[in-house]
């Protein structure tokens, strides 16, 4: 991966799109589409797959690389002690970096996680993570049937203590449709240099809202630059958010929504209560927090 980092570091702004299919590739649709009778076939054959009628799909062998990808997310906590039958009971979501969207090494990372897992609800970008994770609403259902739209065009600014990356993405971020992601990446900046790059993305993308992520945020070199830059009247105030580990807060839970959310627009699935009930058990009825300026969202907006 180190390869792809170094090629697309100290690059202008570059827009990229993911390639590969997930685990679900068909669209979504919603029942005010044309099409609302393949959702309804959709959502049938779902129940199909649940009654454990269907039959097994025949594996495909893992790339060589995402085989190596498995092998090393096997070895982490918790999923070392887990036996394969509890990581077949088990969801995930994956939050790709901004420089390796588009690659090749992305497809096999979601590969990997694919055959690792029971089921990979979620691959994240940064800003989608970040925003989740500060309890915006990004319009991921069909917003032309409930007038939602979500915030805008969002960047994130992250920092570990030598690379930066600045990226976005604009909302509506529609499950069955794909997002490019603007993105530029900097190693080894003074704050000088930091700042003038700051200032040069925001030119070019004109976000609406900045959000911050990653483990140095509070480095001294990275706040300087953020004071001589312009991103200061884009910043968003999230400071009871840990910057480190924003991203991971924010794909869990764009995980745990796409896993209480029916796939369909037809009618939802009592799976999905099942998993609303057993989490909640756990952890408390889900009270999202708001943050101060709210997007607009139609009245019979219920999904979201």
């Amino acid at each position: 991966m180190l390869p792809i980092l170094m090629n697309g570091t100290g690059l202008e702004p570059r827009k990229v799109t993911s390639r590969c299919l997930t685990s679900d590739p068909r669209p979504r649709l919603s029942p005010f589409d044309e099409s609302f009778l393949l959702a309804c076939v959709h959502w049938f054959e779902r129940l199909w797959q649940l009654s454990g009628h269907s039959h097994q799909q025949e594996s495909t062998p893992l790339h060589q690389i995402a085989q190596l990808i498995q092998t090393q997310m096997l070895a982490l906590p918790p999923f070392a002690n887990m036996t394969p039958e509890e990581r077949l009971q088990t969801a995930v979501g994956v939050q790709i970096p901004s420089w390796l969207v588009g690659s090749q090494e992305a497809c096999h990372i979601a590969e990997a996680a694919e055959s690792t897992f029971g089921r990979v609800a979620r691959l994240e970008s940064s800003p989608s993570s970040t925003y989740t994770a500060a309890g915006y609403e990004l319009c991921r259902i069909s917003y032309e049937a409930f007038e939602c739209t979500g915030p805008g065009r969002l960047m994130t600014l992250e920092y570990d203590g030598d690379l930066a990356v600045a990226s976005m993405v604009e909302t509506p971020l529609l499950n069955w449709a794909t997002n490019p992601i603007s993105f530029s990446a900097r190693k080894g900046l003074t704050s000088d240099d930091m700042a003038g790059w700051i200032n040069t993305f925001i030119d070019s993308q004109s976000p609406d809202k900045l959000m911050l992520a990653g483990s140095s945020t509070g480095d001294s070199l990275f706040i300087e630059a953020l004071a001589k830059s312009r991103a200061d009247s884009y910043l968003e105030d999230h400071t009871s958010l840990p910057s480190r580990h924003i991203l991971a807060m924010g794909v869990a839970k764009a995980t745990k929504d796409a896993l209480e959310s029916h796939k369909d627009d037809c009618v939802e699935v009592e799976e999905c209560e099942d998993l609303r009930r057993k989490a909640d058990a756990i952890a408390g009825a889900y009270r999202p927090r708001k943050p101060p300026t709210w997007p607009a969202i139609g009245p019979y907006h219920q999904e979201l």
